[in-house]
């Protein structure tokens, strides 16, 4: 089977929300592998401490979408750093 050039791999993680800095910025823990991280995005997603919330992620490793599974709100994430 011959893979469409224009192809983009990506993966979903799952985080708790662990902190909110306030605005856009909070804090996330991952399911997986316990590491945190605070992640900056574009738009409101509706962020509780305790929300379960969907990281896409690209086959570059970079993060590009979030979204909340409580709210279905989901926003491009602008930063990402590793608590």
């Amino acid at each position: 089977m011959e893979v469409p050039h224009n192809y983009i791999a990506q993966a979903r993680k799952a985080f708790t929300v662990t902190y909110l800095w306030g605005g856009r910025d909070i804090n996330i823990k991952s399911a997986a592998t316990g590491k945190v991280y605070n992640v900056q995005y574009a738009s409101s997603i509706g962020a509780e401490v305790g929300d379960t919330v969907t990281v896409i992620i690209d086959d570059s490793e970079r993060w590009i979408t979030i979204i909340n599974e409580r709210t279905g709100s989901s926003a491009a994430i602008t930063g990402v750093t590793r608590r």
